[in-house]
């Protein structure tokens, strides 16, 4: 079964992070005018269409049906969706190398972070397989003219295909692309580091913090998205609810943080920002759109309309649970 095609919308609902929280989508459809249209879709007002950031799965109670639910909207034409790091590890989950090893051990760690799809599906279910392959279906990133979307950054060339591995649309020709990415060093791996995981910060030697779950860490996500400031260890760290004072307030090497931005307005999920950030969460040319919906938090959209050159403020919109 194909996507169904339908002509260029005149405008997107960018939709952030919904991780498993189907009564607050189905809120934020309401708030956005969409009409329920069966048990799993929604229709959009005239003319328009959503785009989904990916981690559809996950911390929520309602996996399967805020997965099944983007599924069929993709698949009417009503909307569009990116692979977000949890859909990425539900299909390495369930995915072997030639030697039959496991392309993502079936440790304690790596089953916490995709419980919540697990026990939502039925592990081993007919549903479970269905929706690992559609997951793997899914592009890592949508170029749609005047705007692009990934789940964590965009892709520093739009037109990178990890050598066949990625189709024109940015989809994965097959499970090499899985098994490649695992690989440290391929084209593959930095790709998916990239656009579904983002770009990193190495703490300086000796410097750690703490996240939010109480893990210590030496490495932090990076705000790639700021604009203007100095950029010092601690602004840019994106480690939201963690305790940042360790970090040092002393400038970032250039060497370290020099990476080819977007020229065009991006919008992307992934950093659990707190709610009370929405602020500092956009700048001219970014989005972030994941305020923790799966666990309290607001689910956010933006609404991009026809005719539009940059990001206007007020087309945040943000409902709760």
């Amino acid at each position: 079964m194909t996507e169904t095609k339908t002509k260029h919308p005149r405008g997107y609902d960018i939709i952030g992070d919904v991780h498993g929280r189907l009564d607050t989508l189905q809120r934020l459809f309401r708030t956005l005018g969409y009409r329920r249209d069966g048990a799993f879709s929604w229709k959009p007002p005239e003319g328009r269409r959503a785009v989904f950031l990916g981690d559809l799965v996950d911390r929520g109670p309602f996996s399967a049906e805020a997965a099944l639910t983007a599924r069929k909207m993709c698949r009417d034409g009503r909307a569009l969706c990116v692979m977000g790091n949890h859909e990425y590890n539900v299909v390495c989950w369930g995915l072997r190398r030639a030697d039959g090893s496991r392309l993502r051990a079936h440790g304690e760690k790596n089953r916490k972070q995709i419980e919540g799809f697990l026990t939502s599906v039925g592990e081993g279910s007919s549903l479970h397989h269905k929706l690992s392959e559609w997951f793997a279906s899914l592009p890592l990133w949508l170029d749609l003219g005047p705007f692009c979307c990934a789940h964590a950054c965009p892709p520093a060339s739009p037109a990178e295909r990890c050598g066949g591995l990625l189709d024109a649309d940015a989809r994965p020709a097959g499970p090499e692309f899985f098994i490649e990415s695992r690989r440290e060093g391929t084209a593959a791996c930095a790709i998916v580091n990239r656009v579904l995981k983002g770009p990193s910060l190495q703490l300086p030697r000796g410097v750690t913090f703490r996240d939010r779950y109480g893990v210590e860490r030496s490495m932090s996500r990076m705000r790639w998205w700021q604009e203007g400031g100095e950029r010092t260890w601690r602004s840019l760290a994106a480690a939201g609810g963690a305790d940042l004072s360790r970090l040092p307030e002393t400038p970032v090497p250039e060497e370290l943080t020099a990476m080819t931005l977007p020229d065009k307005p991006a919008f992307f999920g992934h950093y659990g920002l707190p709610p009370e950030a929405h602020a500092s969460a956009f700048t001219r040319r970014a989005v972030c759109l994941d305020f923790r919906a799966g666990t309290g938090g607001p689910l956010t959209a933006y609404r991009w309309n026809e005719g539009d050159d940059g990001i206007i403020a007020d087309r945040i919109i943000s409902v709760f649970p």
